[in-house]
């Protein structure tokens, strides 16, 4: 990743994903709009964040229940 090393974990799981040659390819410019969209869609608290994985071999299922003002 070029000259820039974030720790934020969302940004870090991104590039997780990404090719090593590609993602050394993103200029200065470019990874810091990534920061500033993957900001931009940071979570918010909820009062009531129920997450939940539901195992069915070969499918990937979620469950997610949010209540909050």
């Amino acid at each position: 990743m070029n000259s820039l090393q974030y720790t934020d974990s969302t940004f870090k799981q991104l590039f997780a994903e990404i090719d090593p040659e590609i993602a050394n390819t993103f200029t200065v410019e470019q990874l810091e709009a990534i920061k500033k969209g993957l900001a931009s869609r940071a979570r918010t608290r909820h009062s009531l964040d129920i997450r939940v994985s539901v195992p069915i071999p070969g499918l990937k299922f979620y469950l997610v229940l949010l209540a909050g003002s």
